[in-house]
C-alpha cells in the first residue's frame, strides 16, 4: 500500500501519455524527462546536500 502512493502519479502520467496520441519517440522523450525531473533530481539534491554537510 505504501508503494501505491508513489506509483499513482506515474500511473496517471502514463495514462495521459497514452491518451495523447503522440509518436513513440515523443512519448519516450517525455517519459525520460519525467523520470529525470521527478525521480533523479531529488536524488541529486539529496546527494549534494549530504556532500555539503560533510564538508561543514
Amino acid at each position: 500500500m505504501a508503494e501505491l502512493t508513489s506509483a499513482l502519479p506515474y500511473i496517471g502520467y502514463l495514462t495521459v501519455l497514452i491518451s495523447a496520441d503522440n509518436q513513440w519517440t515523443v512519448a519516450l522523450v517525455m517519459l525520460v524527462l519525467y523520470n529525470l525531473v521527478l525521480f533523479n533530481l531529488p536524488l541529486y539534491i539529496l546527494y549534494a546536500v549530504s556532500v555539503y554537510n560533510e564538508k561543514c
